[in-house]
C-alpha cells in the first residue's frame, strides 16, 4: 500500500496544510467535513494541491515532518509546482 504526502490550501485563511495518508482523497473529505473539529475546520473549504507517493509510511511521515519543520511557504509552493519532495 502506498503512502502519500499531501498538501491542502485554504483561500479562506490563505494557509497550507501538510499531511500524510494512504488515502489523501478521503483525508480531504474529512478536513472539509462539517463534523471536523480540528484546526483545519476554520480553513474550510480546503483544496488538494499535490499528492506525492512514498513507498513506506515512515518515508511519508519523515517527508511531512521535514516539510513542516522548514516553515517555508516558498518551499511548499515549490513542492506543489514540482510535485516532488525528498
Amino acid at each position: 500500500m502506498n503512502h502519500h504526502l499531501y498538501i491542502l490550501y485554504s483561500t479562506k485563511i490563505n494557509k497550507y496544510y501538510i499531511g500524510y495518508s494512504t488515502n489523501p482523497d478521503r483525508r480531504l473529505s474529512e478536513h472539509n467535513s462539517l463534523q471536523n473539529k480540528n484546526w483545519t475546520q476554520r480553513g474550510q473549504p480546503w483544496e488538494l494541491k499535490v499528492i506525492i507517493p512514498y513507498e513506506t509510511e515512515s518515508a511519508a511521515k519523515k517527508a511531512e515532518k521535514k516539510l513542516k519543520n522548514l516553515k517555508s511557504r516558498k518551499v511548499i509552493e515549490q513542492v506543489i509546482e514540482s510535485g516532488d519532495f525528498y
